[in-house]
């Protein structure tokens, strides 16, 4: 491999470990659960996952600086959305939740249709 190589491969095992520390915080994937099924503004999202609005915001402002979600404004709401990038961050996350046991009713609430396990 060359210094060039090397360096590249560097800035990749970089990126992704802090893709992997971004995304260990069970919040955060708690709040990308919640927009699996959809977008939601700030509100709904706080009460689908129970918990402060600083909170919530500073988690939500994370995950969108990382290009996890999309955000766009509505009058005064802002809503949240799974990024383009989306269907990556799902494998990455759901895939090694397949051998965490669960059942079906929780699988069905964790991700959409067809995200889980090869569905």
């Amino acid at each position: 491999m060359t210094t060039q190589d090397d360096g590249d491969l560097a800035r990749v095992l970089k990126d992704a470990a802090e893709l992997f520390g971004l995304l260990s915080a069970p919040m955060r994937l708690q709040i990308i659960s919640a927009l699996c099924h959809g977008e939601k503004n700030v509100g709904q999202l706080i009460e689908a996952v129970k918990t402060t609005q600083p909170n919530m915001s500073q988690h939500l402002n994370q995950l969108y600086r990382k290009g996890i979600l999309s955000k766009r404004r509505k009058g005064v709401q802002i809503y949240y959305a799974i990024a383009a990038s989306g269907p990556k961050i799902f494998l990455l996350i759901w895939s090694p939740m397949s051998v965490v046991p669960f059942n079906a009713t929780m699988s069905a609430k964790l991700a959409p249709a067809g995200m889980l396990m090869g569905a």
